[in-house]
């Protein structure tokens, strides 16, 4: 099966391909004033560092890897609701699960694990 279409990179600098089944949710994301999630699997894309990214999106099932670099940028470059004047308030809730499920190794949890919050 092949992977789904990408859409247009966005503006800016750090703009990358976002998946369009997912641009939507970016694009509501992007304008939130409140955001609220649960996570019972894996640490949530705003607050991932590039490593835990890469990690999370090479377990690919079919195995794709040639727009990783581009897709690990898109979920980083999201991040940047967080630092902008108005940003949305976080509230997440992980699972303790999250907290020991080994994604890309321990270097890479510990690196996710104690990045500092303004990171």
């Amino acid at each position: 099966m092949p992977d789904p279409p990408v859409g247009p990179p966005e503006e800016g600098p750090e703009a990358a391909p976002v998946r369009l089944w997912f641009q939507q949710w970016a694009d509501i994301e992007a304008q939130a004033t409140v955001l609220r999630w649960y996570e019972p699997l894996v640490v949530l894309g705003l607050l991932q560092t590039g490593e835990y990214a890469r990690a999370i999106l090479s377990a690919r099932p079919d195995g794709n890897l040639d727009d990783l670099d581009e897709q690990v940028a898109a979920r980083l470059a999201r991040q940047a609701i967080l630092d902008r004047t108005g940003a949305p308030q976080l509230w997440c809730i992980l699972d303790e699960g999250v907290l020991h499920r080994a994604i890309g190794g321990s270097k890479v949890m510990r690196s996710q694990l104690y990045r500092p919050p303004d990171a």
